[in-house]
């Protein structure tokens, strides 16, 4: 695809917005700066789940075993709990330093971000367009499933800079009338006001936005949409992220919208929140997450009270998930071009950006309350392979497979092979796909069912 069907094909930022961030930005356009968002950049991208308790004792594990291949440690030889002779009590600490300093070197701690005001910007030059990019290819999704949807009210819980506002104002143009951001910096609350005034540092309220740095305790007030992109990473522990999610659950009337980046901490990310919310509403894809006593008790729905709108067509386990470990291909994610800002440099190339995302409705799927509704379609989950008179599609189905299907002119009539043809990756597949397991024209791939 050439350079210029690719920037058409861009989630580009409104052009007032683009105007008023790199405005802002030509003030720090100079080397050092363009440096530090750069590394800030590298940084953001390279971010993981910190490590648990669990996941320490298999690096733990993992460590013991390499050193027994390498001869260090004999099989079975644990220096923490073996009573050794007095004269192995060196050698005993000696192998238990070994391993303690292998497992820090391994290990993934949390690290609290502050933002300043010069980090604020830097996160804007870096992270506006292609944050924007992926947002706005998720809300014109649910548009896309649900043209009936009309947001009037949101909350963002770490909004940041006000990306989500701009994204829900172009996809449904004032229909929402409250937008309650929380977000513990006042620096990204006083950049998103800058940018909604149109550049001005002070001004009249803004209209239907408010700001706070904290949720509200009680769940009376609730959401038409909430949403929380890029940010479930930043939390330090499995057990605050359940406990937040929880907690953004029960404030939405309809739909919770949750958005990373399409890496493996991002995916981890949505995939754990994914599979909490569905245990709440009686699915039972995962094990549950054990909230400690002092948090107030789950409130769970009546069984099968929602469902996932997006991307997945099916509450099973998301086989993606259950495929090695060790392999690109267990990401589930999905990919937009966006045009970077301009940080002090001409002509920038098109961009992409990879994000792992889910939409949650808070009902029943139609196909629970009524016999009419057609069948879920499944989704293109990879860019597709187009070779000749025929396309090669990954999709992940509503019986909760991965499969892997071809789609030839000759096998399928016209209309579907264009269908076929012409789909992108992320979208749904709307034919029916012939369902040839073990022959070249379907493969299965991975089973996912829960």
């Amino acid at each position: 695809m050439s350079v210029s069907a690719i920037r058409n094909l861009a989630r580009n930022l409104p052009a007032r917005l683009h105007a008023i961030a790199e405005e802002k930005l030509q003030r720090y356009s100079d080397r050092e700066f363009r440096q530090e968002a750069k590394y800030h950049l590298q940084l953001m991208q390279k971010v993981k789940l910190p490590d648990e308790e669990d996941t320490l004792d298999l690096k733990k594990a993992e460590i013991k075993t390499e050193l027994e291949i390498r001869g260090k440690l004999e099989p079975g030889y644990d220096p923490e709990k073996l009573q050794l002779a007095e004269e192995s009590w060196a050698k005993r600490d000696q192998l238990s330093e070994i391993i303690q300093g292998m497992l820090e070197e391994r290990r993934r701690d949390w690290h609290y971000y502050e933002y300043d005001e010069r980090a604020a910007l830097m996160y804007m030059a870096t992270r506006l367009a292609p944050n924007y990019a992926s947002l706005k290819t998720v809300m014109s999704e649910i548009r896309t499933l649900d043209p009936d949807f009309k947001p009037r009210s949101v909350l963002d819980f770490g909004s940041g800079m006000g990306t989500t506002i701009w994204a829900i104002n172009e996809t449904w143009p004032k229909e929402v009338t409250e937008f309650m951001n929380v977000d513990i910096s006042k620096e990204q609350q006083n950049l998103c006001e800058y940018l909604l005034r149109g550049g001005k540092d002070f001004g009249e309220p803004l209209q239907g936005v408010f700001h706070r740095q904290y949720l509200p305790s009680s769940n009376r007030v609730r959401y038409d949409m909430v949403v929380v992109a890029f940010s479930l990473l930043e939390l330090p522990n499995r057990q605050l992220r359940a406990q937040t999610i929880e907690n953004l659950w029960q404030k939405t009337n309809d739909l919770l919208v949750i958005v990373e980046r399409g890496n493996k901490g991002g995916f981890s990310t949505v995939n754990e929140a994914r599979n909490f919310v569905l245990d709440l509403s009686g699915y039972d894809v995962t094990k549950k997450v054990n909230l400690t006593s002092e948090t107030r008790p789950i409130t769970r729905l009546d069984p099968l009270e929602a469902h996932v709108l997006a991307p997945c067509p099916h509450e099973f386990v998301c086989p993606r998930a259950l495929m090695p470990s060790k392999k690109r291909m267990d990401i589930c994610r999905f990919s937009v071009p966006y045009v970077p800002l301009e940080i002090g440099e001409k002509r920038l190339p098109t961009m992409r950006e990879e994000f792992s995302y889910v939409v949650v409705r808070k009902q029943p799927h139609p196909n629970q309350v009524s016999e009419n509704y057609n069948f879920r379609w499944p989704r293109i989950v990879e860019s597709p392979q187009r070779r000749g008179k025929h396309v090669r599609h990954k999709l992940c189905c509503p019986d909760g497979t991965l499969t892997e299907c071809v789609v030839a002119k000759g096998r399928y009539d016209k209309e579907a092979y264009e269908i076929a043809k012409d789909r992108r990756w992320g979208e749904i597949l709307p034919i029916r796909i012939k369902n040839d397991v073990g022959t070249k024209n379907s493969r299965l791939l991975k089973s996912g069912s829960g």
